[in-house]
This record gives structure tokens, sequence and C-alpha cells, in this order.
């Protein structure tokens, strides 16, 4: 008897053993093991689909769909089906989204395991779409569905968003423009006490590039931003910012940005307007905004280029007697490499370049500016051809009824190689490629290479300039190929080297000073004086 019982303990053993194990099998995973949140908005429901780690998923003998059905007071009915796919090497991660639903309406998400070709539900949950754009950003893709549902939506950002290097081409046409309001205000008991973050985002070729492609009538306040990088390569005509490609009646005020690397190669027939924080501006009004630690590269070709650390153009409203920039400022580092056609004898271009702003035009008023430069000009290649630059350390160009107040231009360095130069051979043309502007004009200005047009003047406006490495002989002619060039080089210790003004007695108190002057001159803002200081 104590021998069958014994044979019996071991029998129950074995077989509980055995069903343990069979049981383990079964359920690789189970519906505690896996977490799914939905975002919805008026037409799309995103599901984020966190799962434990497990080594049937690794090895993918598990997998998984999504079956989404739409929910009615008498049926429940099959919508769409998708295949899960992780995002990360352990598995544990992967994002949904159901897009071209209808607003107001609820569905059930029916996750399915499959394993060894039996499919199993694992967890269901419902969401409900709703019957408006949520006006409240707290998630990057929020961002990037709710702007784009309703272009003329007043939106606040209400929590930081980051887009883990994510591209962005948002608003990149101007069928396409945002049109509404951004808020990214902190506000206790309605004072203003801070502003949310947009960080780490890549800039996406388009004809308009930013984190707004293109603004029209829009109004965006009270935001930090961070980590922003675009790289491009013989692109088309276009518009480049960090902030925005181009802006049109549009507010911008009280926006701060650090961090900027925009790497741009024009095409030999390419109009471009890049800026560290706007590439183009008409009408606007751009009130607090600073960046910090901007890099702008450009190699340029042939077209026109019109380029500067804040802003490659501003356009004001030659009607209209207001403030268009007030209480702004850059810092950073301007390369531009300039290239020469290799046909077309007649081929030419402009670079207008400038420490704050490539080109300012048609009224209004820049005032309590300042940028803090470091800009380089080289050649990638040299052979004589005609090419105009226009480079100053606040601006490259003003061009009818600009005025200029209060502001300063503080040059860190200066490296530039300009002169006219025909090469009689091979070594000479080499060693001209590494040293010399090919160019039929450089302007190279303290403050301003060129002023044209109605001049509404220039006050109380400063230049610093540090460290000069140039190269520059003034106006000579040189011969390549038969054809002969009047090539023209002015200094930098000029503060504006091609004056055209209508009128230039309206230029009062531009001058250049030390930095240690900053502080004791009247009408500079206490930020401005900071900041050239520091």
């Amino acid at each position: 008897m104590k021998r069958f019982k014994g044979l019996l303990a071991v029998l129950i053993a074995f077989f509980g053993l055995f069903a343990l194990a069979s049981c383990g099998k079964g359920a690789i995973i189970s519906s505690k093991d896996v977490d799914i949140e939905a975002t919805a908005t008026k037409d799309r429901i995103d599901l984020d689909i966190t799962l434990s780690e497990n080594q049937y998923v690794k090895n993918k003998t598990a997998t998984f769909y999504v079956v989404c059905k739409t929910v009615n007071e008498d049926e429940i009915k099959y919508h769409s089906k998708k295949d899960i796919k992780f995002e990360n090497s352990v598995y544990t991660h992967a994002s949904l989204s159901f897009t071209s639903l209808a607003s107001n309406q609820e569905y059930e998400f029916v996750l399915y395991l499959t394993y060894n070709v039996k499919d199993s539900i694992l967890k269901t949950i419902r969401s409900k779409t709703t019957d408006y754009v949520d006006s409240e950003i707290k998630t990057a893709a929020q961002f990037k569905q709710n702007l784009v549902q309703d272009k003329s939506g007043d939106y606040k950002i209400v929590s930081d968003i980051n887009f883990s290097g994510e591209s962005l081409g948002l608003f990149a046409t101007e069928s396409n423009a945002f049109k509404g309001t951004i808020d990214g205000g902190i506000y206790e008991n309605d004072v203003l006490v801070g502003c949310h973050k947009i960080t780490n985002y890549n800039l996406t070729s388009a004809k308009y590039i930013g984190l707004f492609g293109y603004l029209s009538n829009a109004t965006i306040k009270n935001l930090i931003i961070e980590d922003v990088e675009g790289t491009f390569t013989s692109r088309s005509d276009t518009y480049i910012g960090s902030l925005v490609g181009y802006a049109v009646n549009t507010i911008i005020e009280n926006v701060t940005i650090d961090g900027v690397e925009i790497s741009v190669g024009a095409s030999s027939t390419a109009v471009h307007y890049t800026g560290g924080v706007v590439g183009y501006a008409e009408k606007c009004t751009i009130n607090n905004v600073y960046a910090d630690n901007v890099n702008v590269t450009y190699t340029a070709a042939r077209k026109d280029i019109y380029v500067g650390l804040f802003a490659g153009t501003i356009v004001g409203d030659g009607l209209v007697d207001g403030e268009f920039i007030n209480h702004a400022g850059v810092k950073g580092e301007l390369k531009i490499t300039a290239t020469y056609p290799t046909s077309s004898q007649d081929a030419k271009g402009c670079i207008y370049a400038g420490g704050f702003i490539g080109l300012i035009s048609s009224g209004g008023l820049v005032n309590d500016c300042y940028t803090i430069v470091d800009t380089t000009f080289t050649a990638s290649e040299f052979d004589g051809r005609k090419y105009n630059i226009y480079y100053g350390s606040f601006a490259g160009a003003n061009s009818n009824n600009m005025y200029i107040k209060n502001s300063v231009a503080k040059t860190n360095s200066l490296s530039a190689y300009a002169r006219a130069f025909v090469p009689e051979n091979d070594d000479e043309r080499d060693d001209a490629a590494s040293k010399y502007l090919a160019t039929e004009k450089t302007y190279l200005a303290g403050f301003m290479a060129s002023v044209s047009g109605i001049f509404r003047g220039i006050d109380n406006c400063y230049a610093i300039v540090g460290e000069k490495d140039i190269v520059a002989k003034t106006t000579v002619e040189t011969t390549v190929d038969d054809v002969t060039t009047t090539v023209t080089v002015l200094f930098v210790e000029d503060l504006i080297t091609d004056n055209k003004a209508t009128d230039a007695t309206k230029i009062n108190n531009l001058d250049v000073i030390e930095n240690t002057e900053v502080a004791s001159i009247t009408g500079l803002s206490e930020k401005l004086i900071a900041a050239i200081t520091a």
C-alpha cells in the first residue's frame, strides 16, 4: 500500500509539472503584460502600445495585430486591421495610427496575439473621436495632427514637446499655411511665469522650411525652441528658418531659441532666403525674440542668396509707421562659401549676407537689436567670373524706408579673401582657389554693406569689430578668357561701404566702438548691453 501511495505521488507531481509547462506554453503573454493608450482627435486615433520584454516576441515566434471596429448602439462593425511593428531593439514599444475616421464616433480596438498559428485576443479598449480639434497641445503627435486639422485654430502648448529628432515638414506650401495662434506660455493667476519648450526636431526639405513652413496672419508667442538641425543640398528656390521659413502679416513674440545648425547648398539657378530664426518675413511684427548658438553654413552658386544669422530678408510695409522688429538678438557663426559657374561667361549672382539680416527693405523700424557673430567667407573654386558680395556685420543691404536705431553689431572675427586675381599657371590657380573670392564687387562693412533708395535713417547704432583676417584690393581690372571685369573691394573699416541713399544725412551716431564702451551709451537696453559685454 505504501508503495502504491508513493507511485501515485510521483504521477501526480509529474502530471502537475506537465500541466504547468503546458500552461506556460499556452500563455506566453497575458493581458497584464500589455498597456495600450489611445489619443483621439477629430478624425484620428493613435495607439501607444507598451509590452513587457518577452523572448517569444524577440525571436518573432509571436506576432500581433490590431482590429479596429466601429461601435454603434445596435452593432459593432469591422473597420480595418493593422499589423504591429515594434520600434525598439527589445520589442517592447509600438505605435499605430488609424486615420480618416468619422468624427464623434466610438471605436473598439482589439489586440490579437498570433502564436503557433493560433490567434487569441489579448486586450480590448475603446476610444472615441472628437467633434472638435483639441486646442490644448500636450504631445508631438497632437502638435502635428491638431494644427493640420484646423490651421486657423487657437492653440495652447500645455507641456514641453520633444520631437526626438523627427523630421518635420509642416505647412510647407502657401496654400497650406498656418493661420492660427500658438501660445506656449505658463501662467499662474493669468500672469505669464514661463514658457514651454519645443525641442529636438530636424527640418525637412521643401520650398518653405521651418517648424512652421509658411505663416499667414498667425501669432506665435511664448515659446522656447531648442536643438534644431537642417541639412539641404542643391536646393531650388527656398525659404529656410528654424522657426519659420516664410511669414506674412504675422506676430512673433517672446520666443527664445538655443541650438540651431543649418547647412545649405544652393543649385546654380536657385534664389534662397535663409535665417537662423526666420527665412523671409513680410509685414510682420517681431518682438522679444532671441537666439543663441546659431550656426548657418552656406554654399552659394551664381544666383541670389539672402542670408542672415537672425533672418534672411525682412520686408516691411511702406504705409505703416510702426515697430517691425523690436528687442531681438542672435549669437552664432556664419560661414559662406562662394562657388562659380564653369560655363556661361555672363553668369552672375549676388550674396546679401548680414550678421543679423541679409536684406532689409520697404518700411518699418528695427529697434534694440544685436548680433554677435563670427563670419567666414571662402571660395571653393576660382575662375575670375562675375559675382557680387554684400556683407555687413549687422545687415547686408538696406533698401527703401527702413529705420534702424539703438542696435549693435559685434563681430568677434571676420575672415574673407577678396580681390581680382588672374592666375598665370595651375599652381597659382590652386593657391587662389583656397584664398580668394573672385568677384565683380565685394563690399565688407562694419555695419551695413549697401544703402539705397529712400532712406529714413540709422540712429544710435554701433559696430564692434574684433579679429580680421582680410585680403582685399580696391578697384582693379582683370581679364579671363578675353573678358574684362572691373573688380571693386571695399574694406570692413567702412561702416557703410556702398551708400546710394537719396538722403544720406539721416545717419546719426553710427560709429565703431570698443566692447567696454557699450554700457555707457544712452538708449541701449540692459539686455542688449548684458549680451554684448558677456
